[in-house]
């Protein structure tokens, strides 16, 4: 209770829902943060208990069990490249929809499942219209469509043998690979 007066202090924003999440966080930085990063830090931790602080406005956040918020995104991008010129903050959830150049967008999506939690972002594939829709925390939609339109340009769908492969580390926690791979 004390971290979520904490954000409502410097944010100027109330926090709206349950702030009785079960145990206790203790956390230390010697950076200096600004509130987007400080949210960021704080969602990274939460996520690991099944909940998310998310902006759901410009004057709200909203306290909210993780996978019911992926049912409320609060920006909406039709294509990779508006939602990647966009600075949207760390801690709003969108939904992105962008076309699929090369690959079958199914088969895409099913590489890019593979990459991430299947419980931080919701995917669909359209194969009518080769696209792929994604839902999530800003970051980590952000991530996804870079990688998806990295895989969609460096892979070749007539080209037999290729081999991808995803590794998933153990004993390392998620936030020292989420700032290794920044």
């Amino acid at each position: 209770r004390v971290v979520f007066d904490f954000i409502e202090r410097i944010s100027g924003m109330p926090i709206l829902g349950d702030r009785n999440i079960p145990g206790s966080i203790t956390y230390f930085s010697r950076e200096k943060m600004n509130l987007d990063e400080a949210l960021r830090e704080l969602n990274l931790i939460l996520m690991g208990k099944g909940w998310v602080v998310v902006q759901t406005d410009d004057r709200h956040l909203m306290i909210d069990k993780f996978p019911d918020a992926l049912r409320n995104p609060t920006l909406d991008f039709v294509d990779a490249e508006t939602f990647l010129k966009a600075n949207v903050p760390s801690n709003r959830m969108v939904r992105v929809f962008f076309l699929v150049e090369r690959l079958p967008a199914n088969e895409l999506t099913t590489l890019l499942a593979e990459a991430v939690p299947v419980s931080e972002v919701k995917m669909s594939a359209w194969n009518t219209t080769n696209r792929i829709q994604i839902v999530g925390l800003a970051p980590r939609v952000r991530q996804l469509v870079d990688l998806a339109r990295e895989l969609d340009e460096r892979l070749d769908p007539g080209k037999p043998g290729q081999v991808i492969r995803v590794y998933r580390p153990k004993y390392i926690a998620p936030s020292v690979l989420e700032k290794a791979g920044q």
